[in-house]
């Protein structure tokens, strides 16, 4: 019952080939969400209570530069053969690493959030609260505008609004992959 093996399931998993997790697309996927969700986690950490757009990330140019050289690390694993073979990962594509971002950056609108509402209720800081809650909205607005029209969104409803995007989600196949779904 671990990933490396293939059994069970019953009717719902029976088209499914074990091949599917050979693919190391989803383990670069997961790395490489888990890689920029900690980086945007520190970027969040810079205040406890304060808005990122009252104390923007460039105020620590030393976690600014902790944050690219990890981030080069991190591209370095996913470009170059060698590391490839050791991490068992692959190359992502633009489109995968669009991915990634989308996947990654509501933990700093939920930080945000969280930030605000400390500032409102714990603090008792009810100046600004309109200008504040207006930024929120328009934040989280903004996010769920993007991520309807993304091709992530489209695929997993069904949407087909771009010419690239899938229609057919009883072919669906894994990308770089031949393996079928």
């Amino acid at each position: 019952s671990h990933h490396f093996q293939c059994r069970g399931g019953g009717k719902t998993w029976e088209d499914i080939d074990c091949d599917v997790f050979d693919d190391p697309h989803p383990m670069t996927m997961a790395l490489s969400v888990l890689v920029t969700i900690e980086m945007l986690n520190a970027v969040n950490s810079l205040s406890e209570n304060q808005s990122l757009v009252k104390m923007p990330p460039w105020y620590n140019k030393y976690l600014l530069l902790a944050i690219a050289l990890s981030m080069s690390l991190h591209a370095m694993i996913l470009y170059l053969p060698f590391f490839n073979t050791v991490f068992q990962i692959c190359p992502l594509t633009s489109e995968e690493w669009f991915a990634v971002i989308k996947i990654s950056i509501p933990v700093v609108f939920i930080d945000e959030t969280l930030k605000f509402l400390s500032r409102r209720y714990v603090d008792g800081n009810n100046s600004k609260i309109l200008s504040g809650a207006t930024t929120l909205i328009v934040m989280w607005g903004l996010y769920f505008v993007l991520l309807a029209y993304s091709p992530i969104f489209s695929t997993w409803y069904g949407f087909t609004h771009h010419s690239n995007i899938i229609s057919d989600t009883q072919n669906l196949t894994m990308p770089h992959s031949n393996t079928e779904l």
